[in-house]
C-alpha cells in the first residue's frame, strides 16, 4: 500500500479472506479478522484520501512520485472499487488542471524567464500517462511558440521605436509605451537593450550639441535639445541617466544664449556686423524655443537669464539710439565727417536694426523681449535725408549766374557767389567723404563743371562786348556787368580752367585801347575844339559808364588835358 500496488494489497486482502473462508470450523482466529478488518479500512482510507494528498501542483516533483505510475495502478485496480474509480477520476482531473495551469504560468513570468521554465515542464511530460502528453506536448510547444512570437515582436517594436523616435510625437509615445511594457514585465533584456541604445544616441546628440554651440550653430543646437526634452519626456522615469543628459546640455545651451545676449549689448565694440546679426537670431531663437518648451521644471531659460538679456537689448537700444541722436545733429550741421561716422554705424547694423524692429512690432514670446527702437533713424532715412540734402546743394549750384539782383547791387552778388562756393565746397566734401556710403555717386565734378561753362559763357561775353570796335551806354552796362560777375566769380569760386582772370585782364586791355584811341584822337584834333570835345566826351563816357576803371580814365584824361594846355595854353581849355 505504501507504494501505491493497490492491485496487490486487493488481492492480498482476498487470498486472506479465502483462507478464513476455507478455514471456517477448523481454525477460528479473531486477531487476523480484526488485522484484515484493518486492513480493509486502512486501503479504503487510503483511496478516499488519494485526491487530497496528491494534487500535483509541484510539477518539479513528478520524478519521485510519477502521476503516470500512480494513475496507471488506480486505473488498473478501479474495476474493484468505485472509490478507486472516483480517486482516478479525479486525480486524473487535478493532473490535466495542474499541469494545464503550470504551463499558462510560463506566459505571465518574466519573458527571459520563460525558456528556463518550460524545460522542467517538457520533461516532466514522460511522468504523466500518454493519453495526455500529446494534447500538453502540443500546449507546450504552442506556448514555446508564442514565446518566440512575442520576443521578436517586442524585438520589432523594440528597433522600430528605436529607429523612428527622432521621427514624430507617436514614435516617442510608442516607446514610453514599451519602456512601460518592458518595466511590467520584467522583461530587463530588452529594457537594458532599450537602456544602452537610448543613452549611447543622446551623449551622441550632447557631443553634437556642444559641436553646434562651438560653431554658433543655435538653431542645429536647439533641434537637437528638442529631440533630447522628448527623451525626457517620454522614457526618463524608466532611464535614470536621461536626466543627466538634459541638465548638461540645457545648462550649454543657456550659457550660450547668455553669451549671444552679451554680444548684443556690446555691439559698439563689435568689427563685424554679422556676429551680431548671428547673436540675435541666436538670442531669438533660444527664446521662442523656451517659449514652446515650457518643461515640467519650469521654463527651458530661467528668469534671470532672460532678465539679463532684456538688459542686454536695452543696452543694444541705448546705442542705436545715441547714433540716430547724433545723426540728427550731424545732419543739422552738415558735419561730413560726423555724417560719415553716423551712416556707417547704421550701414553696419542695418539688418540688425530692421529685424529689431521687425521683432517689436510682432506678437510672440519676443515682442516683451525686444525694446521699442521704432524712433530710432535707419540707414534708408538716413541716406534718404543726405540724398535730398545733397539734391538741395545741386539745386543750388545749377543757376544762372547773373540775375537782375546780383547786377544791381554787389552785397546780393557778393553773397550769392559766397553762397555758391560754400555749397560746391559742401557738396565736394560730400562727394569725397561720403562716398563709401551712399548708394549713388554724388558727381560733384559735374556740377563743378556746369558752373565752369557757365563762368566761361561770361567770359566769353565779356570778352566778346570788350572787342567790339564802339561801346555805347548799353554796352558798358553789358560789359560792366560780365566784368562785375566773373570777378565774384574768380573771387569766390576760382575754379580751374575757367581762366578768369586772364579773361578779365584781356578785356580790361581792349577797353583800355579804346580809351587810348579816343585820347590819341583827342591829341591830334589840334585847334579843332568840336573834334577835341567829340574826343574827350567819349573818354569820359569810359569813366561814367566803366567805374571800374574810372580812376585809371580819368587820370589819363588829365594827363591828356595837361599836354593840350602845355600845347595850346589856357584858353583853349577854357574854350573846350
Amino acid at each position: 500500500m505504501n507504494n501505491d500496488n493497490f492491485t496487490e494489497a486487493e488481492e492480498g486482502i482476498e487470498n486472506i479472506g479465502k483462507v478464513q473462508r476455507e478455514l471456517t470450523g477448523i481454525i477460528t482466529s479473531q486477531e487476523i479478522i480484526n488485522k484484515t478488518n484493518e486492513l480493509r479500512e486502512k486501503l479504503d482510507n487510503l483511496a478516499r484520501n488519494l485526491p487530497n494528498q496528491n494534487d500535483f501542483s509541484n510539477i518539479d516533483k513528478y520524478f519521485e512520485r510519477p502521476p503516470r505510475d500512480l494513475l496507471a495502478k488506480l486505473k488498473q485496480v478501479s474495476a474493484r472499487s468505485p472509490q478507486y474509480q472516483q480517486a482516478y477520476t479525479t486525480l486524473l482531473g487535478k493532473l490535466r488542471q495542474n499541469f494545464s495551469l503550470a504551463i499558462d504560468e510560463v506566459g505571465k513570468i518574466p519573458m527571459k524567464q520563460r525558456s528556463a521554465k518550460l524545460r522542467p515542464i517538457n520533461h516532466a511530460l514522460c511522468f504523466i500517462p500518454d493519453e495526455l502528453q500529446a494534447p500538453f506536448k502540443a500546449h507546450i510547444e504552442e506556448m514555446t511558440t508564442s514565446i518566440k512570437n512575442e520576443e521578436q515582436e517586442y524585438k520589432r517594436d523594440l528597433d522600430s521605436s528605436l529607429k523612428c523616435a527622432d521621427d514624430n510625437e507617436h514614435a516617442f509615445m510608442k516607446m514610453s509605451k514599451l519602456a512601460e511594457q518592458f518595466k511590467e514585465k520584467n522583461m530587463d533584456e530588452f529594457s537594458e537593450k532599450m537602456n544602452e541604445e537610448i543613452l549611447r544616441r543622446l551623449q551622441m546628440y550632447q557631443t553634437n550639441l556642444q559641436s553646434s554651440l562651438d560653431e554658433n550653430d543655435m538653431q542645429a543646437a536647439l533641434d537637437i535639445m528638442e529631440k533630447i526634452i522628448q527623451y525626457k519626456r517620454s522614457v526618463s522615469e524608466f532611464i535614470p541617466g536621461i536626466k543627466g543628459i538634459y541638465e548638461t546640455t540645457r545648462k550649454s545651451t543657456i550659457k550660450s544664449f547668455e553669451r549671444c545676449s552679451k554680444v548684443l549689448a556690446e555691439i559698439s565694440k563689435i568689427e563685424k556686423p554679422e556676429i551680431g546679426e548671428k547673436a540675435l537670431s541666436n538670442t531669438i531663437a533660444c527664446v521662442n524655443f523656451s517659449h514652446k518648451q515650457d518643461t515640467t521644471d519650469g521654463k527651458f531659460l530661467p528668469e534671470i537669464a532672460m532678465q539679463n538679456c532684456t538688459k542686454d537689448l536695452k543696452i543694444m537700444r541705448d546705442y542705436f539710439e545715441e547714433n540716430s541722436r547724433n545723426y540728427q545733429d550731424a545732419l543739422k550741421e552738415m558735419a561730413v565727417d560726423n555724417l560719415h561716422t553716423v551712416i556707417s554705424i547704421s550701414k553696419k547694423w542695418e539688418k540688425l536694426l530692421d529685424r529689431v524692429k521687425d521683432f517689436s512690432m510682432k506678437d510672440g514670446a519676443m515682442k516683451s523681449l525686444i525694446p521699442d527702437v521704432q524712433n530710432v533713424a535707419t540707414h534708408a532715412t538716413m541716406v534718404s535725408d543726405v540724398s535730398k540734402e545733397i539734391k538741395s546743394l545741386k539745386a543750388q549750384l545749377n543757376v544762372e549766374l547773373i540775375s537782375d539782383e546780383t547786377t544791381k547791387f554787389e552785397t546780393k552778388r557778393e553773397e550769392f557767389f559766397s553762397q555758391l562756393k560754400k555749397s560746391i565746397s559742401k557738396l565736394k566734401e560730400i562727394d569725397a567723404k561720403l562716398q563709401d556710403v551712399l548708394p549713388t555717386p554724388v558727381n560733384a565734378k559735374e556740377s563743378q563743371e556746369n558752373l565752369k561753362m557757365k563762368a566761361k559763357k561770361i567770359g566769353k561775353q565779356l570778352l566778346d562786348t570788350a572787342s567790339k570796335p564802339e561801346l555805347n551806354q548799353v554796352e558798358c552796362d553789358h560789359f560792366r556787368k560780365y566784368y562785375e560777375h566773373l570777378i565774384a566769380f574768380d573771387k569766390h569760386l576760382s575754379l580751374p580752367d575757367v581762366e578768369a582772370q586772364s579773361t578779365v585782364d584781356t578785356s580790361t586791355v581792349k577797353v583800355f585801347e579804346k580809351v587810348t584811341s579816343c585820347c590819341k584822337e583827342f591829341a591830334n584834333s589840334g585847334k579843332d575844339l568840336g573834334k577835341a570835345a567829340e574826343a574827350l566826351v567819349a573818354v569820359k563816357l569810359f569813366a561814367e559808364n566803366l567805374p571800374m576803371f574810372d580812376s585809371q580814365i580819368n587820370t589819363d584824361i588829365d594827363e591828356a588835358l595837361k599836354k593840350s594846355k602845355e600845347k595850346h595854353g589856357p584858353k583853349y581849355i577854357t574854350d573846350l
